[in-house]
């Protein structure tokens, strides 16, 4: 409405202006029949300016307001709340990668289980997140990193282990973001097919690291995942790792189908030779090298893959002057590195 005042004003004051001009011409000259007509085509002119330019792209701008947005994209399953709901509907469109900013704390579910709504927003909450349309005025102070662990150390009854070094820079971030999947609620996910129902971690240029025994997602109280993130974290003392590399089901598909090829050859290649078709027993003896090489190169790539992930707990470890993890974990690289090298001979 005021964008329609604004222009009416403005073109009242025009015509009024040329109006003028026409009727009595400038003080103290007289106004030509041309110059009438100028000023009168003048008049026209910015009338059709006006009204071109004043409507605004309506349709443009309703199209780009409908566009789905982060996890707008993903079915909100038991957490469609903004204002109430602290974590994060999240998707296949709309889930962390090695490009995120923040690491996540995320549970894979399926819509039968309602109790995962306040243990996972409890959970949430305690990490440092909040709704994203929680009123200001009921929105609880942040902390920053080193006081909220702290705070979980004494709510949870563990012993905090606090860096020394890297949280400042942090200030008052979560420690995690925490986000849910819903793997029933209509559409079938990727990130569901390559994981099922559970909890796990995930940090930018980090092996994923999945919540043991937490299928049963109706059993875990918020006191169980927050241990399980501060402890992977590397926040609380005397933890013992119970997080896994999240199950790769490709993976052991691909390694039933290995076998079972293997198996075929190797059954192929023992009737040959029972039937002196030595021709073709040479033939099957080389596919069953061929396939023990391109599994072994493999499993070397899956060894690289662990190995660089100890050294990097190895060096939070050292940072965090937590020198008897260290202490392990050079010793678990140096066995690692042994296997490694006598599988290359």
């Amino acid at each position: 409405q005021g964008h329609w005042f604004k222009f009416a004003c403005c073109l009242a004051a025009k015509f009024c202006f040329v109006w003028r001009m026409l009727a009595d011409g400038p003080r103290g000259s007289g106004v030509g029949h041309k110059r009438k007509w100028r000023l009168l085509v003048t008049l026209c002119l910015l009338l059709l300016v006006n009204l071109t330019s004043a409507k605004p792209k309506k349709d443009d701008k309703k199209k780009k307001h409908d566009e789905p947005k982060g996890s707008q994209k993903c079915e909100k399953g038991i957490f469609g709340s903004l204002v109430k709901d602290s974590a994060i509907p999240l998707c296949d469109e709309h889930f962390p990668d090695d490009k995120s900013k923040s690491g996540w704390v995320v549970a894979f579910y399926s819509k039968d289980s309602p109790e995962l709504n306040d243990v996972l927003n409890r959970v949430a909450l305690d990490l440092g997140n909040e709704p994203p349309q929680k009123s200001k005025a009921i929105k609880t102070q942040k902390k920053k990193q080193r006081q909220r662990i702290k705070y979980l150390a004494e709510k949870y009854e563990f012993e905090p282990i606090i860096p020394k070094k890297g949280l400042d820079d942090k200030g008052k971030d979560a420690l995690l973001k925490v986000g849910a999947v819903c793997c029933d609620c209509g559409k079938n996910y990727e990130v569901c097919k390559a994981r099922g129902t559970g909890v796990s971690i995930l940090q930018p240029g980090k092996t994923e690291k999945a919540m043991a025994d937490a299928a049963d997602l109706n059993a875990l109280k918020a006191d169980d995942i927050v241990r399980f993130v501060m402890g992977e974290l590397g926040f609380m003392a005397g933890y013992e790792p119970t997080g896994v590399a999240a199950p790769d089901r490709e993976g052991d598909k691909e390694t039933d189908a290995w076998s079972e090829t293997l198996g075929e050859l190797q059954k192929s290649k023992q009737k040959a030779i029972e039937d002196e078709d030595f021709a073709r027993a040479q033939e099957l003896k080389n596919a069953i090298e061929k396939l023990e090489k391109d599994a072994n190169k493999k499993k070397a790539d899956g060894a690289s893959k662990k190995l660089k992930d100890l050294q990097e707990q190895k060096d939070k470890a050292v940072d965090d002057e937590d020198y008897k993890r260290a202490k392990e974990l050079k010793i678990e690289i140096e066995k690692l590195e042994k296997n490694m090298r006598k599988s290359e001979l």
